[in-house]
């Protein structure tokens, strides 16, 4: 099978789940069934535009889980990387102290994208999800928007999604793809 080719879309600068969602996408890079073609940033920064310009263009659908809130990850990564790893680092600064976990919306996409989540995600009913572009800020909607859109809820539940998620996280933090 050719692996998905994958284009990262973050907001790096907002929290620490972004750093975990790197990781996974170069541990599943490095097993073949995710080609990340590249990592760009989408906070509500000047930087920013030529990230909307490329999801505005992208032709496909966009699949989307308001699930990522309940699937808690990240506390492994201070038992299990050494002190100044970066990824370590991102999850211990952001959550206040080691050990500690948070939201995983961008990790689910990867596994989603990266076709790990083939048979784990299951689809709802059709919603829309608004954007503000001058604060960032999503919202879901019961108006159904005009762009293809899928929307998911990983079958398992939250704390088994954890459970796929929180290994690719601490390997991809182990070192660089």
């Amino acid at each position: 099978m050719t692996p998905t080719g994958f284009i990262l879309d973050t907001d790096l600068d907002t929290d620490c789940d972004d750093v975990g969602a790197i990781a996974m996408a170069h541990a599943r890079h490095r097993h073949g069934t995710l080609r990340l073609q590249a990592v760009i940033c989408s906070a509500p920064v000047p930087a920013c535009g030529p990230c909307a310009v490329l999801l505005n263009r992208w032709p496909g659908e966009l699949v989307v889980s308001p699930a990522g809130d309940d699937i808690q990850t990240g506390a492994t990564l201070s038992g299990a990387c050494p002190p100044g790893n970066p990824f370590r680092q991102a999850y211990e600064i952001h959550r206040g102290g080691p050990g500690r976990s948070r939201s995983s919306w961008d990790q689910e996409a990867v596994l989603y994208a990266s076709g790990a989540g083939n048979g784990l995600f299951g689809e709802i009913a059709d919603k829309g999800l608004d954007y503000d572009a001058s604060t960032g800020d999503h919202a879901w909607s019961d108006q159904v928007t005009a762009a293809p859109r899928r929307h998911v809820l990983p079958i398992p539940g939250p704390e088994p999604m954890a459970g796929l998620i929180e290994p690719l996280m601490v390997e991809g933090a182990r070192g660089p793809a």
